[in-house]
């Protein structure tokens, strides 16, 4: 009876939507990959136009009793990405593990490779944004392991085999192991490239730009301004045909501002964070997580052209919505608050500084592993600022932990000029 009656809600609303199944079909569906969400969420529910989260997880979870799991499976898929589009990465990461249950209870008949992996993949990857490194790897592991088995019999699923290894590769950088998710990389982008021959693919544009990341966050910027305008001009021809949409351009803006930035050049690399910012603001509520991004970088980059004082009020905004999209114990909040930091520091709020970047450097303490490589810019941060306040004993020590920090991270002619700044300092503060 139990089952009748939830097996009736679903057919009622199935009727009024127009008999439309919203979300994901059993074979799954593909995605340009790289950047992250581009979109503020769902849209208003009611009859034929779409469904917020909680109305899919809603009729998820209906689905699920009336034991329709191909339906339930879908909802959850779709609740997961709504989810995920709000930054609601622990509501998405629910989500698809629910919809990993479906898929133990649905039809036995064989299910094909990106079915039966999209969903773990989709976890991955939300595990990630959550900072539960070790997790995320042995889920990502798994997905990769599977794909590669599949291919290895002749069933593979080769646009399943990039994903897991540029999803593997990804979350190797955000742990700071940057040659290992290079070389990821470096087997995913040839392989796409002989998968997508089209000149305005997105997905390949997005594997393209997940490489460049890499490159550009173990120090080859050069290589890294290559690949990110190559991604950019596939983009801009998608966007030509209409295949693109602006807040797809400003994924490729703010990537090739950030490198543009490493290269110093930062006239240039303000242009492209001006432009991410200006497509974000024109389709998205101002209190998006997108939003504050681009406000941080552009903050960043005026304080590098001794604008800090422009920086100081887009810099306290990225904050404020870091604070509400991510919480109070996010890396992105600790981004945020040392950008912030810096721009004080520029206008002489060096105390205010101080404070922002100890809190700045307890969140990082606690969600990354030991000595992870994101410490070293906020570890010279505040090392210049407390040598600012003449407490050279602490700030020479700060820049020797960055050295160590480095040391174990990089190679010697990787991202020299960072390490020979701390070295630098740390002579000039012995001195003092």
């Amino acid at each position: 009876q139990c089952s009748q009656i939830h097996s009736m809600i679903v057919d009622v609303f199935e009727k009024q939507s127009g008999g439309s199944s919203l979300g994901y079909g059993r074979e799954g569906r593909r995605f340009s990959g790289g950047g992250g969400p581009s979109s503020g969420g769902g849209g208003g529910g009611g009859a034929g136009g779409p469904l917020k989260a909680d109305a899919h997880r809603l009729l998820a979870r209906h689905c699920s009793l009336a034991e329709k799991w191909d339906s339930a499976f879908q909802q959850y898929m779709e609740a997961g990405r709504k989810a995920e589009q709000t930054y609601n990465f622990s509501e998405a990461a629910k989500m698809y593990e629910e919809a990993i249950v479906c898929q133990g209870n649905m039809n036995p008949s064989p299910m094909r490779l990106r079915s039966r992996l999209l969903p773990t993949l989709k976890l991955g990857n939300c595990l990630r944004e959550l900072a539960r490194y070790h997790e995320a790897e042995a889920v990502l592991s798994r997905c990769l392991n599977e794909a590669e088995l599949e291919l290895s019999v002749g069933n593979g699923d080769e646009e399943m085999h990039v994903r897991a290894l540029a999803a593997l590769a990804t979350l190797h950088q955000y742990q700071s192991k940057y040659d290992a998710a290079r070389r990821l990389y470096e087997r995913a982008v040839p392989l796409a490239r002989e998968i997508e021959t089209e000149g305005s693919s997105l997905w390949l544009a997005g594997n393209v730009a997940g490489y460049a990341e890499i490159l550009r966050k173990s120090g080859n910027l050069r290589k890294a301004e290559g690949l990110h305008r190559e991604a950019l001009e596939i983009r801009n021809r998608a966007a030509e045909e209409g295949s693109c949409t602006d807040l797809e351009l400003a994924v490729s803006y703010t990537q090739l501002g950030c490198t543009l930035s490493g290269l110093r050049r930062f006239e240039e690399a303000y242009k492209q964070h001006r432009l991410a910012l200006q497509s974000r603001i024109k389709h998205l509520d101002f209190s998006h997580g997108l939003v504050s991004e681009s406000l941080n970088y552009c903050a960043e980059t005026l304080n590098a052209m001794d604008r800090g004082g422009d920086g100081v009020p887009l810099a306290i905004h990225a904050v404020e919505i870091r604070k509400v999209v991510f919480g109070s114990s996010h890396p992105a909040l600790a981004h945020a608050q040392s950008v912030l930091a810096a721009c004080f520091h520029s206008v002489g709020r060096t105390h205010d500084a101080k404070e922002l970047l100890e809190q700045c450097l307890r969140i990082c303490e606690a969600a990354f592993p030991k000595n992870h490589a994101n410490l070293i810019p906020n570890l010279m941060n505040y090392g210049r600022v407390l040598r600012s306040l003449k407490n050279f004993r602490e700030a020479r020590d700060i820049y020797e932990r960055a050295i160590v920090v480095h040391q174990l991270n990089f190679n010697e002619n990787q991202k020299a000029g960072q390490l020979d700044k701390c070295r630098t300092e740390v002579y000039e503060l012995t001195r003092e």
